[in-house]
């Protein structure tokens, strides 16, 4: 690719959502580019499960939401580097419980989501396949992916 190639697309932060779109996105023949901030990290020799190795991952620039009431952003909830936030959770992919999107009415506090676990579960499955998630059998509890092999 060469400075004036066109593109279709550019898809800024190539974690785990951004990598899968990128992915897709070629995938149907469009011309796309992926960005991310940072360095490629390999865990391997960069932290190998060390904490205070990964604090390098940290994103410490200033960054601040959106909107009417903007607020500053916490400096080590995501990774910085090829990989984003998949490369801060070592690559673990966590899925929000049924019960995290009905907070206010489940304990009274925040809002519940206007969607539920059942209408994320099907891009869950999908961006687990597209990753190439490991894990337990039956997890899920109760339900196998359709991509694991009984053994």
């Amino acid at each position: 690719m060469s400075a004036r190639d066109e593109l279709d697309a550019v898809v800024v932060g190539v974690g785990a959502a951004g990598a899968v779109l990128v992915r897709k996105l070629a995938a149907a023949g469009w011309r796309v580019a992926g960005l991310d901030a940072g360095p490629h990290w390999d865990p391997q020799t960069d932290f190998l499960s060390d904490e205070r190795a990964m604090t390098k991952l940290f994103w410490r620039d200033r960054r601040v939401s959106a909107g009417d009431d903007p607020i500053e952003l916490a400096g080590n909830v995501t990774g910085k580097g090829v990989g984003g936030s998949t490369t801060h959770y070592s690559m673990y992919a966590l899925r929000l419980h049924r019960s995290d999107f009905e907070t206010h009415t489940r304990d009274g506090v925040g809002s519940d989501w206007p969607l539920s676990y059942e209408d994320l579960e099907p891009y869950y499955d999908e961006v687990e396949r597209e990753l190439g998630i490991a894990g337990p059998l039956d997890w899920p509890v109760g339900r196998l992916p359709p991509w694991t092999l009984s053994l």
